[in-house]
């Protein structure tokens, strides 16, 4: 069964290490990181709001083409919104793939700790460009108003399993991951 595991969960939880780590052991799946199709359009840097709704339709078409084909996807992407989830739930639904969502959560502590610790060791444009993004909009305040919009958008989602990373490591997390979906 072909699956399309949304990796949902707060910046610096590390949804996109789970989500290449995956891919990297599990050939032609797709690690379906719609921050760096962000980093491909250009003026992203000047406007990340106006570019993230461009990005996120390119991933739901990529996500509709690889499901298609018979491959599994996985997106690492915070979604506390029906309305951005909907384009790839419509591509799982088109393509008959199953739909999978885990949640990476950790208490705010640990958050705002590992997005700041990411923050400072990030090498990616745009991991850099999120930084400041958060940095300049409220820092932890910030993250704290995401963890709870996350947390109000998943109370109507029975679907959904968490994982608490607070103490957990990469590879516990990753091993925590492959356990739940062994079993979908």
């Amino acid at each position: 069964m072909v699956r399309f595991v949304h990796l949902n969960g707060p910046p610096g939880v590390g949804k996109s290490t789970l989500a290449r780590s995956y891919a990297g052991d599990n050939p032609m799946t797709l690690a379906l990181d719609v921050d760096v199709i962000v980093s491909m359009i250009g003026g992203w840097r000047d406007d990340f709001w106006r570019t993230l709704p461009i990005a996120r339709g390119l991933a739901a078409a990529m996500a509709r083409e690889h499901l298609a084909r018979g491959h599994d996807v996985l997106l690492p992407q915070l979604v506390t919104d029906e309305g951005e989830i909907a384009p790839y739930l419509a591509a799982v639904e088109d393509t008959g793939a199953t739909y999978v969502e885990v949640v990476l959560l950790a208490d705010l502590r640990t958050t705002v700790k590992r997005f700041s610790t990411r923050a400072a060791d990030e090498a990616e444009p745009v991991g850099r460009q999120v930084a400041q993004i958060v940095a300049t909009n409220g820092g932890t305040r910030l993250l704290a108003k995401i963890r709870v919009d996350l947390l109000t958008y998943l109370e109507g989602r029975n679907r959904s399993v968490t994982i608490d990373t607070a103490g957990l490591s990469p590879t516990e997390a990753y091993l925590e991951m492959l356990s739940i979906l062994s079993t979908r």
